[in-house]
């Protein structure tokens, strides 16, 4: 047994340092700026300057004490953990309660051969359970197997791992995606509205260092050039966000693996940072078929799981399963690795009296500008914008629709991209019905179930089906297993 307490590899202080270095940069700046505006003869830049260097060092020192005191052990079939420089804290994780581990290695571990591991339970929310930053490979991989139930203490201690995923002849899937399906993946992932708001912002902040002379002289040109050369500066932006986008989207997939290996899926991905995720496959509580308005022109999707608990893998708690491929493949892949989600269905459309509530609900918010016209000389922008979101409000009602049989209910609908959510009722936590006074004139309700997911549950809303498919789902969800 691994009874005796171990820290990490000694490079856990050159990483934490640069870690919160990084988080000091932007206010360091700050500081910078008011220190140069009060200038050097009133002694305000190098008294800042000792200030951050003392910053730094007390930092440094920080983090070589914390590492001093942050131990881990394996042993009684759990991970006990001590940390804490000036408040101990001490962990005691029982392996069973463990549901994901996965292994990270950005740019600085790659540089100095290290990983990092991080460990999540069913009780995990905004933060990790337990996290080594830095570990050898072989020993994180060892400690990773023990963790998941594939090795035993003694191999995690020696650092013992097989580079054999498949030593136990279990079953074997695997997915890659290719260079190509990454570039499209990359084209159609819908952040370049998210990038070009940041390219923006950044633009405008630009203009504070700029002389008024300078910018005395560009507003000139832009009023010559008129409506032009403002068309001509959003078309750039956009080009540049869109590229940005696409970079920033590869990077994240690139290299993307999808391995099944028994009940539990592995995901290897990352271009600067590499990511391994380890997953039980009784920890997923839904899937969610997702289609952009771009993918959904070229008949592409992306596969992702709500997870109990959440996940620090993604940023938004989700896990992509598969980012890209061709719709008809959806059963072949659902049937490869997660065949209990596998299903065919025929969706139950909305009744044709739901659509003028769509339309109006989509057109809603332009009728409310163009009303605006009265105060505003800005309200021809609801005229230009009234027919798009009447062809919003046609989609999310075409595209509305559920199916159920013995155990799985199937919800589709949309606010932009095309979302169809498969669940099992053993993983649904509660389902609910709402039913508005407009909606109880035209026999129509609203139905929303919830699944343990993210930092507490995750709801997924149908809205306007028809009143008699509410006993329909009250039994189904209410019967006897």
């Amino acid at each position: 047994m691994m009874s005796n307490y171990q820290r990490q590899h000694p490079l856990m202080i050159l990483v934490q340092f640069i870690t919160h270095v990084k988080s000091l940069v932007l206010p360091i700046i700050f500081g910078f700026l008011i220190s140069s505006i009060t200038g050097e003869e009133s002694g305000g830049s190098p008294i800042y300057l000792y200030i951050v260097l003392g910053i730094f060092a007390v930092t440094l020192v920080y983090d070589v004490f914390g590492w001093i005191f942050y131990r881990y052990a394996l042993k009684d079939d759990a991970l006990n953990v001590k940390s804490g420089v000036f408040i101990k804290k001490r962990r005691h994780i029982k392996r069973a309660r463990i549901q994901a581990t996965s292994l990270e290695a950005g740019l600085v571990h790659r540089a100095l051969g290290i990983l990092s591991l991080r460990v999540e339970t069913a009780g995990s929310k905004m933060e990790t359970e337990f996290k080594l930053a830095a570990l050898k490979p072989k020993n994180a991989k060892a400690i990773q197997q023990y963790l998941e139930g594939s090795a035993e203490v003694d191999d995690a201690k020696q650092g013992s791992v097989s580079s054999d995923l498949n030593q136990d002849n279990t079953p074997r899937e695997q997915f890659e995606l290719d260079n190509k399906m990454l570039l499209i993946a990359g084209l159609t992932s819908g952040g370049i509205g998210f990038v070009f708001s940041i390219v923006g912002f950044i633009f405008s902040q630009v203009f504070i260092f700029i002389p008024d002379a300078w910018l005395d002289r560009f507003y000139d040109s832009v009023f010559a050039l008129s409506v032009f050369f403002i068309v001509l500066l959003v078309v750039l932006l956009f080009i540049i966000s869109w590229i940005i986008s696409i970079f920033r989207y590869a990077s994240r997939f690139a290299f993307f693996t999808l391995l099944k290996q028994g009940d539990e899926l592995i995901i290897e991905r990352g271009l600067f940072v590499k990511k391994t995720l380890r997953l039980k496959q009784h920890r997923i509580q839904a899937v969610s078929v997702s289609e952009g308005l771009l993918r959904q022109m070229f008949k592409l999707a992306t596969i992702e799981l709500e997870v109990a608990g959440g996940s620090e893998y993604e940023t938004d708690f989700k896990i992509t399963l598969i980012p890209v491929f061709k719709r008809h493949q959806i059963q072949a892949l659902l049937t490869k690795f997660l065949p209990d989600y596998a299903i065919n269905f025929t969706l139950k459309p909305l009744p044709k009296r739901a659509l003028r509530r769509y339309i109006i609900r989509a057109s809603l918010p332009f009728i409310v500008v163009i009303i605006a016209g009265f105060i505003t000389p800005y309200a021809w922008l609801g005229f230009l914008l009234l027919p798009v979101s009447v062809c919003l409000g046609y989609m999310r009602y075409q595209s509305g629709g559920f199916y159920i049989d013995h155990n799985h209910l199937v919800q589709r609908s949309r606010v932009i991209a095309r979302n169809t959510v498969i669940v099992q009722r053993r993983h649904m936590q509660s389902m609910h019905f709402y039913q508005t006074i407009f909606q109880r004139f035209r026999r129509l309700l609203t139905t929303a179930f919830t699944v343990m997911s993210s930092p507490s549950h995750k709801t997924f809303q149908l809205k306007d089906i028809d009143f008699d498919d509410f006993q329909t789902l009250s039994d189904w969800y209410i019967r006897e297993k």
